[in-house]
């Protein structure tokens, strides 16, 4: 029988080439890195920093020496390259270098904690029209008896940082400047541009009230406008905020607990004015719900408690009706739970979900953008190279123009679209890929040219190329303002290997779900091993096989198209094909 491995080597091209004259907005990567994780202890594979880069497709994720512990409280910044800059868990700063950052030691100074676990309890947002500076919003946890916890949260802080010091490792050069004193609620700082498309509003909401603290970062610095209280009054605890992607509406959870009850409020955003309206809540009793986050379409919501995954039509007339569950958890343990707790979007377009223990793995809503079980949630799908204890970065979005022909579009800072996609393999028709456009600043069309003389005008489109070769893919958007183009090369080869012999070996079932039976009928061979490739010619599995039955755990393995391969190590000596229907 053939051994039959596919690779597919992905190369990239320089950013989009501009089709008209016109300069566009920049397309900022300040969230492109994430890191999370413990620090490294030595000798302890269990522990230390995980990086996950999405500079590349898909995202890179590796282990990192570092001595921050990140739990809880994240904030990482990246430039506008997509380079890291510095990081920081609402204690003290770090350095790229992984180094604490000049004058960034003691940053929220009367916090009595030893730690400062706060959800959301910092952001980074960079300066508008300034490459060097960025502030650090952060809050500060005070031991202090409340109605309902021993913690609270008197002061919201700004840090200043500038990277144009110490030959660009940066210094704090203002700190813990009171930005509110007053109680507040924990955490859930969150941001969304003016409708300018340059400042940052920001939002503080108030402990235990329906009020927000609001203001506006511009060249100047911080601007404060009048607080705002809309809403029912609720009980302050854990949970999240965050702002749709195109800032229009601004969605909170808090859980106070199993016999209180959690409250999901939700309202529209005047990206001008900064002033909430329409002001909804849905309240449910059981599991509280802890986390929450919206497709980049900014028409879905997700919400998050530790057993379920709910998602919300916010286009819908009944949005409390349009509840439909997207996932349920399924009990897996990688060391601890791993269920369901913060959200955040991603660069490449997918919500990733961290757990609230410690756990080696990520769950992803792959298809955010979908109703329903359409947009494919996937548990515990991605593996990280050590444990984090509820962590996901907070990041704002980066890459949200100006509301056109407004009365706050002042700037003339016209929303020309950028030029930005990704793709995943189809894993079960060959030579198939799927290509999602995640393209910033309102483009109207899609015109896709795949390079073989195929091409498309569907936004997110699905194309099966010929066969074997270099395919230069090209996405241009346009709008009325202008257009961009972005190309990248995808090349598909099929190298074919003929084993020196077959070898008596079973494979079954095909299709298969949670086990591999592997028979081998080879008796005194003590060096015959099993290994197992996904589409992409990637080994995910190797196991030393014993002669007789062998039944092999695949409970962890994507669906699709999987090669199998035993050797001596040295030469292939039977191989084929399997295919996994169910995850």
């Amino acid at each position: 029988m053939n051994r039959i491995c596919i690779l597919y080597a992905l190369l990239f091209s320089l950013p989009g080439t501009l089709l008209t004259a016109q300069t566009p907005l920049a397309a900022p990567k300040h969230d492109y890195v994430w890191l999370m994780g413990y620090s490294s202890y030595s000798g302890d594979e269990w522990y230390g920093g995980t990086r996950i880069d999405f500079n590349t497709i898909p995202p890179t994720i590796t282990r990192e020496d570092r001595h921050m512990d990140l739990d809880i409280t994240n904030a990482v910044v990246c430039d506008a390259e997509g380079d890291l800059l510095f990081y920081s868990n609402g204690i003290y700063v770090s350095s790229y270098a992984n180094d604490t950052m000049d004058n960034g030691l003691k940053l929220n100074p009367d916090n009595s904690a030893p730690q400062n676990r706060l959800y959301q309890g910092m952001l980074a947002l960079p300066l508008p029209k300034n490459d060097s500076l960025y502030y650090l919003i952060h809050e500060m946890r005070t031991f202090a008896p409340t109605p309902y916890s021993y913690d609270q949260i008197y002061y919201c802080l700004y840090t200043i940082v500038d990277m144009s010091q110490n030959g660009g490792l940066g210094k704090v050069i203002e700190k813990n400047r009171v930005l509110i004193k007053d109680t507040l609620c924990y955490g859930k700082l969150t941001a969304t541009r003016h409708a300018n498309g340059r400042d940052w509003w920001i939002l503080v909401p108030k402990f235990d009230r329906s009020s927000f603290f609001r203001y506006l970062l511009t060249p100047s610095g911080i601007d404060t406008f009048p607080p705002q209280t809309l809403g029912e009054d609720l009980i302050s605890n854990g949970g999240q905020a965050v702002f749709s992607p195109d800032g229009s509406k601004y969605v909170r959870v808090n859980c106070p607990g199993i016999f209180i009850g959690s409250f999901l409020d939700i309202y529209d955003f005047d990206r001008c004015t900064g002033l909430l309206s329409n002001y909804r809540r849905i309240f449910q009793l059981g599991v509280p719900s802890t986390g929450v986050s919206i497709s980049p379409n900014s028409r879905y919501l997700y919400l998050t408690n530790t057993t379920s995954v709910f998602q919300y039509d916010l286009e819908a007339s009944d949005l409390e009706s349009s509840k439909v569950i997207v996932a349920e958890y399924d009990g897996f343990a990688s060391p601890l739970i791993t269920n369901f707790f913060q959200a955040q979007l991603a660069p490449d377009g997918k919500i990733y979900i961290c757990s609230s223990s410690s756990a080696d793995k990520l769950h992803v809503i792959e298809e955010p953008d979908l109703p329903g079980d359409s947009c494919r949630v996937r548990q515990h799908a991605i593996n990280l190279p050590t444990i984090n204890l509820g962590t996901v970065p907070n990041h704002p979005n980066y890459r949200l123009g100006p509301l056109d022909g407004t009365a706050c579009d002042t700037l003339g800072l016209d929303n020309v679209p950028v030029a930005h996609f990704v793709y995943e393999v189809d894993s079960f028709v060959a030579n198939t890929f799927k290509f999602r456009d995640l393209s910033y600043y309102e483009p109207a069309t899609w015109a896709w040219d795949f390079g073989d003389g195929m091409g498309s005008a569907l936004r997110h489109p699905t194309h099966t190329f010929p066969g074997p070769g270099a395919w230069q893919v090209c996405l241009s958007v346009s709008n009325a303002n202008g257009a961009d183009t972005q190309c990248r090369t995808i090349e598909l080869t099929v190298p074919v290997q003929e084993p020196v012999s077959v070898f008596p070996v079973r494979v079954s079932p095909s299709p298969f779900s949670d086990v591999l039976n592997v028979v081998l009928d080879a008796a005194g061979r003590h060096d015959v091993f099993f290994q197992l490739y996904d589409h992409m010619g990637r080994p995910v599995m190797q196991h030393v096989l014993s002669d007789g039955a062998n039944v092999l755990s695949t409970r962890l393995l994507p669906r699709g198209i999987y090669f199998w391969v035993v050797t001596d190590g040295r030469t292939g000596l039977n191989s084929g094909t399997c295919i996994k229907t169910g995850e």
